[in-house]
């Protein structure tokens, strides 16, 4: 069987993550540490990301901030 990139759950772990333009926290850091904390407590289950280029553009940044 092959898992899709990017199943239901990387999909509103994605809509969930909140990038703050009022903070000296650059974006790409930003990114990191929630992505981080979702996968230390669980919310992505083994879950593969979105390829980058479908991650960027849900979160509306350049390809190379993700």
């Amino acid at each position: 069987m092959v898992r899709k990139r990017g199943g239901p759950k990387a999909t509103r772990l994605v809509q969930s993550v909140r990038l703050r333009a009022d903070t000296d926290t650059p974006v790409y850091r930003q990114i990191a540490e929630q992505l981080l904390a979702a996968s230390g407590d669980g919310r992505l289950d083994g879950s593969r990301l979105p390829p980058t280029r479908r991650l960027a553009e849900a979160l509306g940044v350049n390809r190379n901030t993700v």
